[in-house]
């Protein structure tokens, strides 16, 4: 790069800087990768269940197998509640669960 270009950025990182922008970009791309993050360890729980792993920790059996997505969903949030754990985005587990179903 040469130095012209270098100063440009500087410049418009200055005025992003005094306008407040800088953080409030930052803040959103941060929170979108974690909704990101969320979902996309919402979809592979999703489909560990479709395929009948025991993802209720101590709440199973080795191959607990149940009715539907929302039923796994239940007995999941059931287990982490009690093991005081982070919940998975539903979204995404119900896609991940659905995923591998529509392929049997």
């Amino acid at each position: 790069m040469s130095h012209r270009t270098i100063a440009y950025y500087k410049k418009v990182f200055e005025i992003e800087k005094r306008a407040g922008l800088s953080m409030n970009v930052f803040q959103i791309i941060k929170r979108r990768f974690k909704v990101h993050r969320q979902y996309k360890r919402g979809f592979i729980i999703g489909k560990r269940a479709a395929k009948g792993y025991n993802i209720y920790l101590t709440f199973g059996s080795k191959k607990t197998i149940s009715k539907d997505a929302e039923d796994s969903y239940k007995r999941y949030s059931m287990a982490m509640k009690h093991y005081n754990q982070v919940l998975c985005d539903s979204a995404g587990f119900f896609s991940g669960y659905n995923s591998v179903k529509s392929l049997n």
